[in-house]
């Protein structure tokens, strides 16, 4: 079957799972209470620092991972046409 049309159903399938745990949720009487947090506290620049500081090791990472799918749909395409 085709990669969208499959992904297309599982994506139904939670959407539809989602609307009957709601369903079921609010039939069943009770409330569920969330619990709130409080992110006063949270210093949000220095996750930005550490953000900031993985990017000149993640960048290679990535450009790497995807060099070496290239490369090896490269070599597989010329093995398959040989």
């Amino acid at each position: 079957m085709n990669k969208k049309i499959i992904l297309y159903f599982v994506f139904v399938l939670i959407v539809v799972s989602i609307f009957a745990m709601t369903a079921a949720a609010s039939a069943t009487g009770p409330t569920v209470t969330v619990p709130t947090v409080d992110i006063a506290g949270v210093n949000f620049m220095a996750i930005l620092d550490n953000v900031v500081a993985m990017v000149p090791i993640l960048l290679p990472v990535i450009i790497g991972f995807l060099a070496f799918r290239k490369g090896l749909r490269f070599l597989l395409g010329m093995l398959r046409g040989a």
